[in-house]
Formats: C-alpha cells, structure tokens, sequence
C-alpha cells in the first residue's frame, strides 16, 4: 500500500465519492469518461446515469471471475507485468478472497 499512487497508471482513477483511494470498481457505467465504451451489458445495477444498468465489469473482476470459473475457488499464483502488483494483483486477491473465504 505504500508503494501505491493515487491515480497511477494510464487511466483516470480519481473518484472523490471513494470512501478510500484503494477501492476499486467492479462495475463501470456507460457514463462520463465511460460512455463511449463498446463492449456493454445490461446489468441489475442501477444508477441516474444510465438505463438498466448499462455499462461493463471493472478489469479486476473478470480475470477473478474466469479463474474462478476456469480453475476452481482457488488458484495458488496470478501472472501478469510487474507493474500490475500494487494494483490489478492485490484487488484480485482481496476480491477472490472475499468470495471463496
């Protein structure tokens, strides 16, 4: 958590409504920076900015989501850059964690 930057990386992370800047999204609505986004879904989601919930997983989600469904509840080693440590491997920890317990 140290080493972790508020807004690093190529995306535009900051969201003053985070109650804490180490959250991340699970779900990003067609909205704002978003809006122009092609891959959508409906979802059971709600929110004034959109209709039925439109918008796409956040990218933590569908690599736990696929392992989970790919290799079981638990899987012993994530790859991927170095640069995606800080980030992208520790929410997926946190996420998976907290689904298989």
């Amino acid at each position: 958590m140290d080493k972790q930057q508020e807004g690093a990386g190529k995306a535009d992370v900051s969201d003053p409504r985070k109650k804490h800047a180490a959250d991340f999204a699970l779900w990003f609505f067609k909205a704002g920076v978003h809006a122009g986004a092609l891959q959508t879904w409906k979802s059971p989601f709600q929110s004034l900015l959109v209709r039925e919930g439109v918008g796409f997983p956040g990218w933590h989600i569908e690599c736990s989501a696929m392992s989970r469904a790919l290799l079981g509840a638990t899987i012993d080693i994530h790859l991927g850059g170095v640069e995606h440590i800080p980030v992208h491997h520790t929410n997926e920890i946190a996420q998976s964690e907290a689904a298989s317990g």
